[in-house]
């Protein structure tokens, strides 16, 4: 479920090229990973993970035709999933270990 501002926690932002906003929180009522993305003013919201976060998501503008990036801890895995359009692709593992936060960055000259 969705909570809101009051009660969410870890929220994490970026810019698409495009010019859209995307934000990743944590439900403070589920535990679980949400997206959403802000096109004009409509946004359009998805769960993106349901396994209960343990820290902040990390987003990043997309690359290889992608909109957004997301990184998130599951458990003692980092996974990843790119937002393209309003879809977010399956999370994927791309590292483990004793890990407590992810960070993510795009950098373009």
């Amino acid at each position: 479920a969705v909570g809101g501002p009051a009660t969410d926690r870890s929220f994490a932002i970026t810019a698409t090229d495009s010019g859209d906003i995307v934000l990743a929180w944590v439900s403070a009522l589920d535990q679980s990973l949400y997206a959403g993305r802000l096109t004009g003013s409509s946004w359009s919201v998805a769960q993106v993970d349901s396994f209960g976060q343990q820290g902040s998501p990390a987003l990043a503008p997309g690359i290889d035709g992608h909109d957004a990036e997301l990184v998130f801890l599951r458990g003692s895995a980092i996974e990843h999933t790119s937002l393209t359009g309003t879809t977010w692709s399956a999370p994927m593992q791309i590292a483990s270990g004793a890990l407590s936060f992810v960070g993510l960055a795009r950098m373009k000259w």
